[in-house]
C-alpha cells in the first residue's frame, strides 16, 4: 500500500513555528488539564524538575 498525501494541506514553515510550544507550556497546560488539587503546586513541582534536569551535567 503507498500512501498518497497530496490531497494535504501543508503548512508552511513560519506557520509551524507559530503554533510551537516550549516544553513549560506543554507541561502547564497538561496540568491545567488533569482532574488533581493543588495544580499550583504540581505546576511549580513540574517546572522546577524541568530546570534542574535541564541543569544536570552529563555523567
Amino acid at each position: 500500500m503507498v500512501e498518497n498525501f497530496s490531497d494535504l494541506e501543508f503548512m508552511e514553515d513560519d506557520e509551524i513555528i507559530d503554533e510551537a510550544q516550549d516544553t513549560l507550556t506543554i507541561l502547564s497546560k497538561y496540568v491545567e488539564s488533569l482532574n488533581v488539587e493543588n495544580k499550583t503546586e504540581l505546576n511549580t513541582l513540574m517546572r522546577n524538575l524541568y530546570n534542574e534536569a535541564l541543569t544536570v551535567e552529563a555523567i
